[in-house]
């Protein structure tokens, strides 16, 4: 992606993410990310990620990151995140699908900004269907997917204790962002990434599906 010739220079090193995720699948996409390189700028509401109370599960998937507290339905605020906008490489949300719509940060607007810019976006069920629109996190995943009652076998299905779900659609993030950076430099141009919870749950799974 960048080369250079200085030594113990990371693979994504010069590269910003403004991390909009929250609670595990969008903000440990982030985490991935720093890991790499990435300067990571944690965007969070006044009143802060409500994972926060979860302590040091927070800081796990959070570590690498800095933090800005943005109030985006205000004007003002959505007027600092568009001049982010100008200077990032990425952006990555888990809001319920039309927040960002909502919010007047969409890919569309951000692209008009910046055409280089990256955006990941991660949904429970994806933006087709009727369960669209729905909130989803870890353990409705395991059980509507099927990993509960596979792990129960003729018994009770059984909850994975690890956010198997989430921790897997950070990972695809995080590659799928990789690879829209790699094909930006052949390009020139940006692109937008759409993956959901579900997507992940049944792709892990597909030998036994």
């Amino acid at each position: 992606l960048r080369r250079s010739s200085e030594a113990g220079e990371q693979p994504l090193s010069g590269v910003r993410v403004l991390d909009l995720g929250t609670v595990i699948a969008g903000a440990y996409a982030g985490a991935v990310l720093a890991n790499l390189g990435a300067e990571v700028i944690k965007i969070e509401p006044p009143e802060a990620d409500p994972f926060r109370s979860d302590g040091a599960g927070f800081l796990a998937y959070n570590r690498g990151k800095r933090g800005l507290g943005l109030d985006l339905k205000l004007p003002a605020a959505r007027a600092v995140f568009y001049q982010m906008a100008r200077q990032a490489d990425v952006v990555v949300d888990n809001y319920r699908l039309g927040v960002r719509e909502r919010l007047g940060i969409d890919y569309p607007v951000l692209k008009e900004i910046n055409p280089r810019l990256i955006s990941c976006s991660i949904t429970a069920y994806g933006r087709d269907g009727s369960r669209a629109p729905r909130p989803g996190f870890d353990p409705l995943l395991q059980a509507e997917g099927g990993m509960m009652a596979g792990q129960g076998g003729a018994g009770e299905p059984i909850l994975h204790t690890i956010p198997v779900n989430d921790v897997a659609t950070a990972g695809i993030v995080a590659f799928s962002v990789i690879a829209a950076l790699n094909a930006r430099e052949r390009t020139g141009e940006g692109q937008e990434i759409v993956t959901s919870l579900m997507a992940q749950s049944l792709t892990f799974q597909l030998g036994e599906v």
